[in-house]
């Protein structure tokens, strides 16, 4: 059979089109009815959108008052921002606020958004199970969205709901929960009593520690240590410098006084002052003269008596006897004058002087050795008087120390359940739940152009399968060849015919 030229492929699809315009003409409108259906008959879905501003703040560049006490503070800056933001909506997305939402919009409202009067309560209706609770909250997990925007520290708040005020209820419950349990987390319990506890004791025992003190001042009278410390120094310095002398005086005044009294005993209390010779000796003129007289009477009995007689041997003897007594008295007498010893006398004052002076001496030795010895038990006991306030000052600096770091603390606690009451934090709420009364589910447009497009591809494969089911598609070259069989009565008869080149060769693939 000879090969008939192609016909374009425009009139060719027009004549298909025609052919099967019935069967195509129903499949529009049953997809486009079904579409229709779905847009009319599906829930509406109203979204509401919340957006918070993650800032750096207190919550997350200090550390919590009980983290610093007994040290310096400290502060932690976070690894990264994408860290805190994660955070943040990790616990926006947590079990604990979903239920708290679900608890205070109501499981029914959530679920198919009846019972709305519920929102403003906080409490579960009694009738409402904890199956509808658990399904609400599954379906409040599914609707919600919460995720950073790009490039930015903002973090993306939206819900899907039934009607556009459960919509907007859910957000803004989320976000106000969400704001109370960020700062409940960032936040110590209990950390305000706790350092007001702990700073009344410190304020206690500071003021113990300050009255032990004063006390002890009062009772030793010291008031300045260093100074009162310097004062007996000097003195002691100056005892030391007297008692030094005064000692050293004391031996020279011994010393003198020795001197003096070996050199007394070296002297006579007496001296003669005056010496005269020559002067009459009437004892020896006297015995001279009866010395004549006897020889006289010697004489004049030699002359009487003869030699040998008593009488004249008598006054022999008695001459003899005077001029032995007279030949030992001095012929001339000296006469000599004593008086006092002036070296004696002077001797005796000078040691009559140092006596008293040496006495003084040595009770200004003993009073200085005396005042020494009070001295240095009086600095013993100031060193153990001072030791025993540096110890209670330093008791009392280390009560001040803490009591500081508690009042800081605790102003720090104060400060933080201040911010707490007033729910400040580094989040701001940067768009409110929005309020939306045009429903997102379903969208009609894209229902529509979903629902066209499936009605062309449905057309065009009800073409393609009406056109196979009757021909045979043969290419050979540029000439498309066509076959069809038919069954008569009497047996099989072939039929050649020409074919549509145009729609058979974009069916194999080849060139029209």
């Amino acid at each position: 059979m000879e090969p008939i030229e192609s016909t374009p492929l425009l009139r060719d699809l027009v004549r298909m089109a025609a052919r099967h315009k019935g069967k195509m003409a129903l499949f529009v409108f049953l997809i486009m009815g079904t579409v229709t259906a779905y847009v009319l008959l599906c829930p509406r879905a109203y979204r509401s959108q919340a957006k918070l501003l993650v800032r750096l703040g207190r919550e997350n560049v200090t550390l919590d008052p009980t983290a610093t006490v007994g040290q310096a503070p400290v502060v932690a800056v976070p690894q990264s921002r994408e860290n805190e933001i994660n955070s943040a909506v990790e616990i926006l997305n947590s079990r604990v606020l979903l239920e708290k939402v679900v608890d205070a919009v109501g499981p029914r409202a959530i679920l198919d958004g009846r019972e709305s009067a519920a929102l403003d309560t906080k409490e579960v209706p009694a009738d409402e199970s904890s199956e509808e609770r658990y399904r609400a909250i599954t379906r409040l997990t599914k609707r919600l969205n919460v995720e950073p925007a790009k490039k930015s520290n903002v973090i993306l708040v939206s819900y899907d709901g039934p009607t556009p005020e459960i919509a907007q209820t859910v957000v803004s419950k989320l976000i106000g929960y969400y704001l109370e349990r960020y700062i409940q987390l960032n936040r110590t319990p209990g950390a305000q009593q706790f350092f007001a506890e702990q700073t009344a004791r410190q304020h206690s025992e500071l003021a113990r520690s300050e009255e032990a003190l004063r006390d002890f001042k009062n009772a030793t009278g010291l008031l300045v240590p260093e100074a009162q410390r310097q004062v007996l120094v000097t003195r002691m310095g100056r005892l030391e410098d007297d008692l030094l002398q005064t000692t050293g005086a004391l031996a020279a005044a011994e010393a003198e006084v020795q001197m003096l009294r070996e050199k007394l005993r070296g002297l006579s209390p007496t001296q003669i002052t005056a010496r005269i010779k020559g002067i009459r000796n009437e004892a020896a003129d006297s015995m001279r003269g009866q010395l004549y007289a006897l020889q006289l009477r010697e004489m004049e009995a030699s002359q009487k008596h003869p030699a040998g007689h008593p009488e004249l041997q008598r006054l022999h003897q008695a001459t003899a006897a005077a001029k032995e007594v007279l030949s030992r008295e001095e012929q001339e007498r000296e006469q000599s004058q004593e008086g006092p010893n002036r070296v004696y006398e002077e001797t005796q004052i000078a040691l009559l002087k140092e006596e008293p002076a040496l006495a003084s001496l040595r009770a200004r030795v003993n009073s200085l050795r005396t005042q020494l010895d009070a001295q240095r038990a009086e600095l013993k006991t100031l060193n153990e008087n001072t030791l025993r306030i540096a110890r209670l000052e330093r008791e009392l600096g280390l009560q001040e120390t803490h009591y500081r770091k508690y009042a800081e603390n605790l102003e720090q606690a104060q400060i933080d359940h201040a911010l707490e009451v007033e729910r400040i934090s580094n989040i701001s709420v940067v768009q409110p739940a929005t309020y939306e009364v045009e429903p997102v589910q379903p969208r009609i447009l894209l229902s529509f152009g979903v629902g066209a497009v499936l009605a062309a591809l449905a057309c065009l494969g009800l073409l393609v399968h009406g056109e196979r089911r009757n021909p045979i598609l043969v290419l050979s070259g540029s000439r498309t060849h066509t076959i069809s069989e038919r069954e008569g009565a009497n047996g099989k008869e072939a039929q050649t015919s020409l074919a549509k080149p145009a729609f058979a060769a974009p069916l194999a693939g080849g060139t029209p």
